[in-house]
């Protein structure tokens, strides 16, 4: 781990909620009873949940955006702040917006079940609604991934059929294979997205001891949706033959 992911590991550990939470707790009960043993027992609480956290691979993995295997998650570039709305219009129309265009309102009906549900069942999906969110990002960047490999796909093809260049031959086939891979991908996503919204409204439901199950197995769900859409972005960023 560099010196800069070791400052931010600590710093994100000493400003963790659940560890502050701590500290105001011991505050107001010192301030409440005048008892002096409350102050270190909180600060000792405050601090053993800080070498909990720096020593936690998924709060590490969280904070740093790597894998489980310490691998740093591909990041899209950055853009200026437009909606994913905005970002599907200004694809080319064709199959690759069409298919945005439903995964979105698929993702869009989503969150209209989880506003919907009971209070039990948000509160057992509040950690799956960030990764939720993240979706129409992801989604969009294969989106306009795609149509940038699909562009370069199209040079390639008017260059192989000049030369007969059999390099170029064989970075257009490979091209051939992720923008196949990735149409499947943006092909499927809405089933995805309304099979996730099918497992909020069972939860909400059959309500009691499934809440928890049903939670997890969509968090899983979206954690397996959101790597399959970012490894679908690295392998279209990913430099072509030439």
């Amino acid at each position: 781990m560099t010196p800069e992911s070791r400052r931010r590991m600590r710093r994100a550990a000493l400003l963790r909620p659940m560890a502050l939470l701590m500290v105001g707790i011991g505050a107001f009960f010192f301030v409440a009873t005048r008892e002096f043993w409350i102050v270190p027992l909180a600060l000792a609480t405050y601090a053993a949940l800080v070498l909990l956290a720096i020593g936690d691979p998924i709060f590490q993995n969280r904070v740093l955006g790597t894998t489980r295997q310490g691998q740093r998650i591909p990041q899209a570039p950055q853009r200026p702040n437009s909606s994913p709305e905005q970002r599907a219009r200004r694809l080319p129309r064709g199959e690759t917006r069409l298919r945005v265009e439903r995964a979105l309102e698929a993702h869009a009906r989503v969150l209209i079940a989880v506003e919907e549900s009971d209070e039990a069942t948000q509160a057992a999906l509040d950690d799956a609604l960030p990764k939720l969110r993240q979706v129409p990002e992801r989604l969009l960047d294969v989106a306009e991934a795609r149509e940038k490999a699909a562009a370069e796909a199209q040079t390639l093809r008017s260059r192989t059929a000049r030369s007969g260049n059999e390099r170029s031959s064989r970075a257009l086939a490979s091209l051939a294979e992720k923008l196949h891979a990735a149409d499947k991908g943006l092909a499927t996503t809405p089933d995805d997205l309304l099979a996730l919204r099918a497992k909020v409204v069972r939860a909400s439901i059959e309500g009691g001891d499934a809440v928890p199950e049903h939670a997890t197995e969509l968090d899983e769900a979206l954690d397996a949706l959101n790597r399959r859409l970012d490894a679908l972005y690295s392998t279209l960023s990913a430099p072509a033959e030439r």
